[in-house]
């Protein structure tokens, strides 16, 4: 891989919203007390309680001294977290309160009015890319640019639809602060309420702006405690997109590589295909039934 394919796939994703704990230890290699940022993985928000948030994974810390990376895992709630690293368990790691960290322009944007269009027309942009300048070759740079930019609008439109569809009623924003553990504990002060009509409308919105929309699962929850729509087309179609969001995680984190740090070699054009009509598939289901009327 090049310097300037490097450069670009950096630049691409330099501000993609990642779930994040800031940790100190002292490392193992350089034995220097560091402090870094450790992506975790983010909390189940469809939760009752804090103790049903809680989610755990396995993570990479890496020394900014020494440039070591190690294999970790981490356990990660709304208000906890913690990092054990798995060839060191008698170093203990630190690690603060993890936060989403977000895009400069986040508190600006301004959900659009129709993010289905916005979607297909994404799409059929997509997919005239890959007509012309796409690859059979399964490493190319231009196929996974175009596979990861599909996965960036099929989250977009979930998040988008989503706020826009809850906000518009009082009882799917009811059923969605009952169904979800993050929104019903806000505590709102009675001068706050005075200050703002619109506040609980505001919160609901700004709350599900911060979440990452591709734990597909979670997302259907969302949708199916608030809406009472269903997103998923049919099992075969789950399958796929849960593969392919894993891949895009490994060409936004790792360049195209998996954890062991082989190159993957699934991104011909019959993939990207693939995973076009996939997503199109959640979208066109989901949006049907937004159309045909929702139970409220």
């Amino acid at each position: 891989m090049s310097a300037t394919t490097d450069y670009v796939i950096e630049k691409m994703w330099e501000n993609t919203q990642r779930f994040v704990s800031r940790v100190h230890f002292t490392c193992p290699e350089c034995k220097k007390t560091v402090l870094t940022e450790v992506a975790v993985p983010e909390p189940f928000f469809g939760g009752e309680k804090s103790s049903d948030m809680q989610t755990d994974d396995v993570a990479e810390v890496v020394c900014p001294e020494c440039e070591t990376c190690f294999s970790a895992y981490a356990y990660a709630g709304p208000s906890h977290c913690s990092i054990e690293l798995d060839d060191y368990s008698d170093v203990t790691v630190h690690a603060d309160i993890p936060y989403y960290t977000q895009p400069d322009d986040w508190d600006d944007y301004e959900l659009p009015k129709d993010p289905y269009q916005i979607f297909m027309t994404t799409t059929s942009e997509l997919r005239e890319m890959l007509k012309k300048h796409g690859s059979m070759d399964p490493e190319a740079l231009m196929n996974r640019m175009i596979f990861a930019q599909v996965i960036a609008a099929f989250e977009a439109y979930f998040c988008d639809a989503f706020i826009i569809e809850v906000t518009k009623s009082n009882d799917a924003m009811k059923k969605l602060i009952a169904g979800d553990g993050s929104l019903s504990e806000i505590k709102i002060g009675l001068t706050d309420v005075l200050d703002g009509s619109d506040l609980v409308k505001s919160m609901i919105e700004a709350s599900l702006k911060n979440r990452l929309y591709h734990k597909i699962d979670e997302v259907a929850k969302l949708y199916k405690k608030a809406l009472g729509i269903t997103i998923r087309p049919d099992r075969n179609a789950l399958t796929t997109i849960k593969k392919a969001i894993g891949y895009r995680h490994d060409c936004v984190h790792r360049n195209g590589m998996d954890k062991s740090g082989t190159q993957l070699n699934v991104f011909d054009k019959l993939y990207v295909t693939e995973v076009i009509d996939t997503a199109e598939s959640f979208v066109k289901h989901t949006q049907s039934q937004i159309d045909s009327g929702l139970p409220f």
